[in-house]
């Protein structure tokens, strides 16, 4: 039996559709680096993360961040988080890391595994790279056509209302302000977003986004 794709609580199924009840109430974090002591711009959006957990009460957070850092090569984006957060809430032992991925594509290919479409799912992210967080979510998590994408994406901007949380059926992604007063990030992200979603379509430009991402981390 093929899923074609996701509508909230109902999977669609050939031609008909069969409700099913979302079995688990999950958080994704994706990250933007290891965290370390002298990075304290990155603890906003960590307490943020830290005080959402606790407040939303999910029965699973999923950290999403690789090895990116060359000179800390037995420590990924997760697991530093991971030891972040357990000083602020003790609490969380329902964490798990997926510390393979260096770009959102694989945050969110690699996480879907960890995950039913059927789930509640919450993504959390960084405000600038929302779009493309919602994109990829949306093909990932959901496995829903691109025109169906592209359709709620403009319905989404078209309202005006960009820092709010975007809500799709059993999807929410929730976008964090970093702040940045360096315009040369944001700018950067309007060109990675758009390589990022074309390179979902076609695996030959995937490996050129990933093979740039590991130049750009030093990793080769």
């Amino acid at each position: 039996m093929v899923y074609t794709h996701a509508l909230g609580a109902c999977l669609v199924r050939g031609g008909g559709s069969s409700p099913l009840q979302p079995t688990m109430k999950i958080a994704i974090a994706l990250l933007y680096g290891l965290y370390t002591p002298d990075r304290k711009w990155y603890e906003g959006y960590l307490d943020f993360l830290s005080e959402q957990f606790k407040l939303n009460r999910f029965q699973k957070v999923l950290l999403c961040g690789g090895h990116t850092d060359p000179k800390l090569q037995n420590h990924s984006e997760a697991s530093t988080v991971k030891s972040y957060l357990l000083n602020k809430y003790p609490g969380l032992t329902n964490c798990e890391l997926e510390d393979r991925s260096i770009t959102t594509n694989q945050n969110l290919e690699f996480v879907k595994s960890k995950i039913s479409p059927s789930d509640d799912i919450t993504v959390y992210c960084d405000q600038d790279r929302k779009a493309k967080v919602i994109w990829i979510a949306l093909h990932h998590l959901l496995n829903i056509e691109k025109n169906l994408i592209y359709e709620q994406l403009l319905k989404f901007k078209s309202a005006n209302n960009l820092f709010s949380d975007f809500k799709y059926h059993n999807l929410k992604v929730v976008g964090y302000d970093f702040q940045f007063t360096d315009k040369s990030g944001t700018l950067a992200q309007t060109y990675t977003g758009l390589l990022d979603v074309i390179s979902l379509y076609h695996p030959e430009l995937e490996k050129q986004n990933i093979r740039q991402r590991e130049l750009d981390f030093n990793l080769k």
